[in-house]
């Protein structure tokens, strides 16, 4: 087991966890498992009466909302899109 240190957001949602304490008036201490998933995975749990609550519901929204955004470009992929791009203005401009 291990302590950790955390904070909450207005609904009650773990927003920040530390292995060492926050120094916030706010800050809750709980011990779990170096294996829990709020270390892995905060943003899914809540902070209640001393416990941690994992949302079910609130987890599968993350996935969904993740699985929605678009994959960010890297920067040899950007580069080879403007590559690409200008290309085709050159050519433009010659053929016409």
């Amino acid at each position: 087991m291990i302590k950790i240190y955390l904070l909450t957001d207005v609904d009650g949602y773990v927003s920040i966890t530390s292995s060492t304490s926050l120094r916030n008036e706010n800050e809750q201490t709980i011990e779990v498992s170096k294996d829990h998933e709020v270390l892995r995975n905060s943003e899914i749990f809540k902070y209640v009466d001393g416990k941690l609550i994992k949302d079910v519901d609130k987890q599968r929204q993350l996935k969904a909302e993740a699985n929605d955004k678009p994959d960010k470009l890297t920067d040899d992929e950007m580069n080879a899109i403007a590559i690409m791009e200008l290309s085709e203005k050159i050519m433009n401009i010659e053929m016409g």
